[in-house]
């Protein structure tokens, strides 16, 4: 022999005097290869966020990633990306000495910290167009608000929003992860629709209803819209008649505002469907 030396993954080789050949040191006993993984033990990602566990890579290993004790399919990389919570470890094999017994990693506990958090805001809200400005109530504070109607300290103002359906979005950078929430307000133009009473001429009946509903004026009816409690359009019908009939055998149970609009005047009436 002339010399010997070693390769970055830590392989022996002896250069031969005779014909000037290399040969590779080869392990022929049962020594296991060793299954190291190069990050912390503990570690704490944010959701969408993949961390990424490598093991000590060596071209004649085999790798089997697993989490909570169970193979995970097609992980068999000396790096995987893992965005599950759990507890991951790596099985090592030899695949020159195979009679080498197979090694398996120490354990690395990944928690996920959730992007979406519901217990952020307190409730979501039904309001008239015509109220005054109000905060949006939050659990945890120190986020920032974005949405129509809606300004960066969370202060709603209906008027500015118009009527309609909104989604409000806190955002809050919390861990090092950004979370996000999200709230509904509903923005109606029944002002004061408790106090509202049907005009004279026109009727709503009967009321508690059950699979129908009449209207009946003394002029032309243009429309009629049905709102849940929510302020939710549930139906709405142009009419051009004195008297329409509305179905009710697809609606829920409950109390519900039906807007009747003639050409001179529109009236509001609480219905209760059984």
């Amino acid at each position: 022999n002339v010399s010997f030396g070693e390769d970055v993954y830590g392989n022996m080789y002896l250069v031969k005097h005779s014909g000037g050949t290399i040969q590779k040191i080869i392990e022929t006993g049962t020594a296991q290869p060793k299954a190291f993984m190069l990050n912390k033990l503990n570690n704490n990602i944010c959701e969408g966020t993949p961390l990424e566990l490598q093991a000590l890579f060596h071209p004649d290993l085999t790798y089997q990633w697993r989490k909570d004790g169970q193979d995970i399919p097609n992980a068999i990389s000396a790096i995987y990306n893992a965005l599950e919570a759990g507890d991951y470890d790596v099985i090592v094999r030899d695949t020159v000495n195979i009679a080498a017994i197979p090694d398996t990693s120490t354990t690395i506990s990944v928690t996920v910290i959730a992007s979406s958090v519901s217990a952020l805001f307190q409730e979501n809200y039904t309001v008239d167009i015509s109220d005054n400005s109000f905060g949006i109530l939050t659990t945890i504070g120190g986020g920032t608000f974005s949405g129509t109607g809606v300004d960066a300290n969370g202060v709603f103002t209906p008027s500015i929003a118009g009527e309609g359906t909104f989604e409000i979005v806190y955002t809050l950078e919390d861990n090092g992860c950004v979370q996000r929430d999200t709230a509904t307000v509903i923005v109606t133009d029944l002002v004061s629709v408790e106090n509202i009473t049907l005009q004279p001429e026109i009727k709503v009946f009967p009321n508690p209803a059950k699979d129908n509903l009449t209207i009946q004026s003394n002029v032309f009816i243009k429309g009629i819209t049905v709102y849940d409690m929510l302020g939710k359009i549930v139906l709405h019908n142009k009419v051009n008649a004195f008297t329409q009939n509305l179905d009710l055998n697809n609606m829920q149970q409950g109390m519900y505002f039906v807007k009747v609009e003639s050409a001179t005047t529109s009236a509001i009436q609480k219905v209760i469907i059984e």
